[in-house]
C-alpha cells in the first residue's frame, strides 16, 4: 500500500511537471498568460516570486539529503529485522561536545546537557536500503530538480502580476 500511494504520488507530479514542460517549450499564441520572454509584470514580484519558489525546491532537495543521511545510520543486516530504537539521554556530553567542536570545561553553558539521542540498533538489508535508494531518494530528488527547472521557467514567464502569484501557486502545488 505505501509503495502504490508513493508510484501514485510520483506519477501525478511527473505528468504535472510534464504538462508545464510542454506548455513552456509550446505556448500556444492565443494563451495570454505565458510570454516568449520575461518581459511582463513587475520585474521585482517576478524575481521574488522565483527566488522564494526556487528556495522552496531547494529546502526540498536538502530534506532528501537529511533522508539520506537518516537511511545511512542503519546498519546492515543480513535478513529483515523490526525497527528498534534506542533512546538515550546525554548528561555529561563531554564525547558529544569534542565532535561539535565545543569546549568541554565545568563552566560552559549547559544548554547542551540532557539532550534526547534516539539511534537506530536493528539494521536493515542491501535490499532494502536499495529500494529506500531508488524508490523515495532518487525519485524526489529528480521529482526535485525538474520541478526546479520548470517552476522556475514557469514562473519567469508569466505575462502580468496576477499570473506571476498564480503561476508560483500552482508551481508549489505541484512541488
Amino acid at each position: 500500500p505505501l509503495l502504490l500511494a508513493l508510484l501514485v504520488s510520483y506519477i501525478a507530479q511527473g505528468t504535472l511537471i510534464l504538462f508545464l514542460y510542454e506548455l513552456l517549450q509550446h505556448t500556444p499564441p492565443e494563451l495570454d498568460d505565458l510570454r516568449q520572454d520575461c518581459r511582463g509584470g513587475n520585474p521585482w514580484l517576478r524575481n521574488m516570486s522565483c527566488a522564494i519558489f526556487a528556495s522552496l525546491c531547494v529546502k526540498d532537495l536538502l530534506e532528501t539529503k537529511d533522508m539520506h543521511l537518516w537511511l545511512r545510520m542503519f546498519d546492515h543486516a543480513s535478513s529483515h529485522e523490526m525497527l528498534e530504537l534506542c533512546r538515550f539521554v546525554d548528561t555529561g556530553l563531554t564525547n558529544g561536545r569534542l565532535e561539535l567542536g565545543l569546549p568541554t570545561n565545568e563552566t560552559d553553558d549547559s544548554s547542551l546537557d540532557g539532550t534526547i539521542i534516539v539511534q537506530p540498533t536493528s539494521g536493515i538489508t542491501r535490499l532494502e536500503r536499495a529500494c529506500f535508494y531508488i524508490f523515495v531518494i532518487a525519485g524526489k530528488c529528480l521529482l526535485g530538480f525538474a520541478m526546479l527547472f520548470v517552476g522556475t521557467g514557469l514562473v519567469l514567464r508569466s505575462a502580468g502580476d496576477y499570473q506571476v502569484m498564480m503561476n508560483s501557486v500552482a508551481a508549489v502545488f505541484v512541488l
